[in-house]
């Protein structure tokens, strides 16, 4: 019968303090866990949000400063702040930031002086993220680095279709910035902007190239209409009225076919419209015939505009050449009463001797 030992006092305290050391880090474990879960449920808020303005915002400045503040408002990170690149990426032409009580003002005026942080040059160079553990003191040339207080950078660059925007910047706690999901999130996030960015900017250059074309069309004589591919009127330019008499807004929208003019003219520019979306060539004729402002005689040169591969719509240039038509015709008839005066002359010469 074998007898089982006491334990001493002594080691009863030591399992004790180890029982007690086990729970605490269980218990921090715990904490650890559930905050980082808080932590990223409020940076998928904060995506959420900024996805949310992406799809409403339409100014770029507005873009950026808002995206900013949303990443900051929902707690998800301490500060933010946003550099978009000029034309020719050499200099900030707008930055956005948020969390940073009044203190970005310098970092601002160095981004548009061209003078970029070492964190905005490395993630500028590169797809991934860039980390700065502690940029309070490995940042010594960034005027905001005092103001991360202990936590790390997270710096990515504003990148979509091969187009760099710039980069935006956020801080976090340090034990967050390795996370696999915590950069997964960041650079969505990073993509959205860039995509939007990208997005307005495209805007923005239809519309200069809108206003550029209606600057040119508006002010000429020539008939300048766009048709889709169902051969509905996109555009027509207000010169339409002296041809027709129909101001152009009765076009838009509507064919061919349900426009108010003669049967044969109808007939003409459909013709001519199936050949061009058909060929992908361009095509000039001329119409002579009666239109609701009487009988004209039009030039129709009509250009095939592509989009992926195909032709998207058509272009068409309609010049009133009545005028010239009539003049080569009295000049043909003055050149054939010419000749017959030449003629009689010559009969006359003749029968005299």
């Amino acid at each position: 019968m074998s007898s089982t030992r006491t334990p001493s006092r002594e080691e009863l305290e030591r399992r004790w303090r180890e029982a007690e050391e086990r729970l605490d880090n269980l218990q921090r474990e715990h904490d650890a866990v559930q905050a980082r879960e808080a932590h990223i449920k409020q940076v998928l808020l904060a995506v959420r949000n900024v996805n949310q303005l992406i799809v409403q915002e339409t100014d770029p400045a507005r873009l950026i400063q808002r995206t900013c503040e949303h990443l900051v408002e929902t707690l998800g990170y301490e500060c933010a702040w946003i550099a978009v690149l000029n034309e020719n990426g050499d200099a900030a032409s707008a930055t956005g930031a948020a969390g940073f009580s009044g203190q970005f003002d310098p970092m601002r005026e160095q981004l548009l002086r061209g003078e970029f942080p070492e964190c905005m040059k490395a993630a500028l160079g590169r797809d991934g993220c860039y980390v700065s553990e502690d940029p309070a003191q490995g940042c010594l040339d960034c005027p905001v680095a005092g103001v991360y207080g202990g936590r790390a950078g997270l710096a990515h660059r504003l990148c979509s279709g091969g187009e760099v925007f710039g980069v935006l910047a956020v801080s976090m706690p340090v034990g967050y910035v390795y996370d696999e999901e915590e950069q997964g999130l960041f650079r969505e996030v990073t993509g959205d902007v860039a995509f939007a960015l990208q997005k307005l900017k495209a805007e923005q250059a239809a519309r200069d190239s809108e206003g550029r074309f209606r600057s040119l069309v508006e002010g000429s004589p020539d008939v300048i209409v766009r048709f889709d591919r169902d051969m509905r009127h996109q555009y027509v330019s207000p010169s339409v009225f002296e041809f027709c008499g129909l101001p152009s807004d009765t076009f838009i929208g509507r064919t061919v076919q349900e426009i108010d003019i003669p049967d044969d003219l109808r007939a003409f520019v459909a013709d001519r419209l199936t050949h061009v979306f058909e060929t992908g060539e361009p095509c000039e004729a001329e119409y002579e015939g009666e239109t609701p402002k009487g009988w004209m005689v039009m030039n129709w040169r009509l250009l095939p505009e592509c989009g992926n591969g195909s032709v998207a719509s058509v272009l068409a240039i309609v010049r009133d050449i009545t005028d010239h038509r009539k003049a080569e015709e009295n000049y043909e008839r003055l050149f054939e009463q010419m000749l017959d005066g030449f003629a009689l002359h010559e009969i006359i010469l003749d029968a005299q001797g």
